[in-house]
């Protein structure tokens, strides 16, 4: 029976209009422009999309199970574009057999398995895909686009819905060059733990909607339609109400960031305050 690797988000109720009491009050001065106005990163909605938690939690379980695990095959189910820059289905196979997973590691939305001579194998899950452990004899599942399978400890599925997941080798220094969008993404609060008074100096300079803003991966890394109205549910503040206009509310989306990604439960971020 398959495993799933994966932890899904619950559906949400929709937030209901409400008057927060403000926890602050007064004006913060703003000191530089909002670069977010006009053309906001926002991920394409679906109801299978991984949110940042979710993706964290995949990486440290594939990490602890596939680490250390060598590869004997990748067999590509899918169509070829899903492993850009390889001239045909089995050359992945040829460049990675008998290669080993030293670690999972995770670049954005991106995760990235070390496979040793200074190489990464990056999975782009986009808005549909997902992972799941499976062994050898499991069924597969219709929607399986590759299968990656090890010496030992079965396989490593990926499965995807909506038809944009992609599987990429590139050595690990020009992964900024092959995802450029890398380059230009917001805020991790796993990777990049700050306090809740800067988190309230980089959200004031947004005249932007709080949920497209939440939502944009140029301001803040992983977040989607589940968490951020979850956020806002939590701070008590309509999904419309503008950014730089909530000055005195940056405490409860720091705290409602907190609860709603768990994001204090992981080691490496502090928690907001």
């Amino acid at each position: 029976m398959e495993a799933p690797c994966e932890a899904r988000a619950k559906e949400l109720p929709k937030n209901k209009p409400s008057r927060p009491q403000r926890l602050r009050r007064g004006k913060t001065s703003h000191t530089r422009k909002s670069t977010i106005t006009r053309h906001p990163q926002l991920p394409k909605e679906s109801p299978n999309m991984l949110e940042l938690p979710e993706l964290e939690t995949a990486r440290r379980d594939l990490d602890r199970e596939i680490g250390g695990l060598k590869i004997k095959q990748i067999n590509v189910i899918g169509p070829k574009r899903l492993i850009p820059g390889q001239a045909t289905k089995a050359s992945l196979t040829t460049a990675l057999a008998g290669s080993k997973v030293t670690s999972v590691r995770r670049a954005g939305m991106l995760l990235c398995l070390d496979v040793g001579d200074g190489q990464l194998l990056v999975i782009d899950l986009g808005s549909g895909g997902s992972l799941r452990r499976a062994s050898n004899k499991d069924e597969v599942d219709g929607s399986t686009q590759l299968v990656i399978g090890f010496t030992q400890k079965g396989q490593l599925r990926l499965l995807d819905s909506d038809k944009s997941l992609t599987v990429t080798l590139v050595d690990r220094e020009d992964i900024a060059e092959s995802f450029p969008e890398l380059a230009g993404r917001g805020f991790d609060p796993i990777e990049e733990p700050i306090s809740w008074t800067d988190f309230g100096r980089r959200l004031l300079v947004h005249d932007i909607k709080l949920k497209r803003l939440l939502m944009d991966s140029s301001f803040i890394v992983g977040l989607g339609p589940v968490y951020s109205d979850e956020i806002l549910h939590s701070a008590l503040l309509r999904h419309d109400r503008i950014a730089s206009r909530s000055d005195g509310y940056v405490e409860n989306i720091a705290r409602g960031l907190n609860n709603a990604g768990h994001f204090d439960r992981h080691p490496s971020f502090t928690r907001i305050q």
